[in-house]
C-alpha cells in the first residue's frame, strides 16, 4: 500500500478527534460558566523506504486538549444566588472528591440552611465550612468581595481564590475544575456578581463555521485513503 495512506489517515484520526471536541463546546454553548476546549496537534516525522532508500514521512497526530480559560459573558438573572465572577476567580465546592473550584453560577438553599450546587455540592466560606444560613429567611446580600449579609449581619464569606497557573487545573464534570492546593492564592482583581450568570466562552458562529471546515478536511482525506485502497486493489490484480 502506497506510504501516503498513512499520512491521510493520521489526518483523518486527528479530524474526528476535532469534531468530537468542536461537538461538546457545541452542546454545552448554554452552559453555565462553560469554557471551550481545543485540539493541539504536532507534527510526526518517521521514516519510509521508498526505491530502497529512506525518505522522510511526516504525520500528524493530537497531541492533547486544553481549556479555553477566557471569561464568558455576564448574564443578569436578577436571582439573589445566582453568582458570576468577575476577573480569573473561582469558588470552592465540597465534593465527594474533595474540594473543587467552579465559575460561579446557580446555587440553592438547602432545607438544612446550606448554600449548594445544583449537584449539591456545598458552598464553600472562607474558613473552609459550608455556607449555612437560616433557610426561608430574606435574601441574602452578597457583595463584590464575596461577603454574605442578611439583614445587614454578616453571616459568612465566600471562599473566593484564584490560581497560580491555569495550565495546572483540570476540567471536570459540571464545570468544576481540580487542582493543587499550592496552585491557589489571595485573589487580586476578581470580584463576585450577584444576580449575574456567566455564560460560555463560546462562539455560536465560530464553532459552526470551525464545524463544517474540519468536516471538509475530514472528507478530504476520507476520500483520498479510498483513493489510495482503489490503487492498491488495482495494483495487486496487474501483478496478480
Amino acid at each position: 500500500m502506497a506510504n501516503g495512506v498513512y499520512i491521510a489517515v493520521s489526518g483523518a484520526q486527528a479530524e474526528l478527534r476535532k469534531l468530537d471536541v468542536i461537538s461538546n463546546n457545541m452542546a454545552n454553548n448554554n452552559t453555565p460558566g462553560f469554557k471551550l476546549d481545543r485540539v493541539n496537534f504536532r507534527e510526526v516525522l518517521a521514516k519510509s523506504m521508498v526505491d530502497d532508500s529512506q525518505q522522510d514521512r511526516r504525520f500528524v497526530e493530537v497531541a492533547g486538549t486544553h481549556t479555553d480559560m477566557s471569561a464568558g459573558a455576564l448574564r443578569e438573572t436578577g436571582n439573589p444566588l445566582d453568582l458570576a465572577i468577575q476577573g480569573n476567580g473561582f469558588l470552592k465546592i465540597q465534593t465527594d472528591r474533595g474540594e473543587r473550584l467552579v465559575r460561579g453560577g446557580t446555587f440553592m438553599q438547602g432545607s438544612n440552611g446550606q448554600l449548594m450546587t445544583t449537584q449539591g455540592h456545598s458552598l464553600l466560606g472562607a474558613d473552609g465550612q459550608p455556607i449555612s444560613f437560616a433557610p426561608n429567611g430574606a435574601p441574602p446580600i452578597i457583595n463584590s468581595s464575596g461577603d454574605i449579609l442578611v439583614k445587614n449581619e454578616v453571616v459568612g464569606s465566600l471562599a473566593l481564590t484564584e490560581v497560580k497557573d491555569t495550565s495546572a487545573l483540570r476540567k471536570e464534570e459540571a464545570g468544576t475544575f481540580a487542582t493543587d492546593p499550592a496552585n491557589m492564592k489571595d485573589p487580586e482583581g476578581s470580584f463576585v456578581h450577584q444576580g449575574y450568570i456567566e455564560g460560555s466562552n463560546g462562539d455560536a458562529v465560530r464553532m459552526m463555521v470551525d464545524l463544517v471546515e474540519t468536516q471538509r478536511h475530514y472528507d478530504t482525506l476520507h476520500r483520498a485513503i479510498e483513493t489510495y485502497k482503489d490503487l492498491d486493489m488495482k495494483v495487486t490484480r496487474i501483478v496478480s
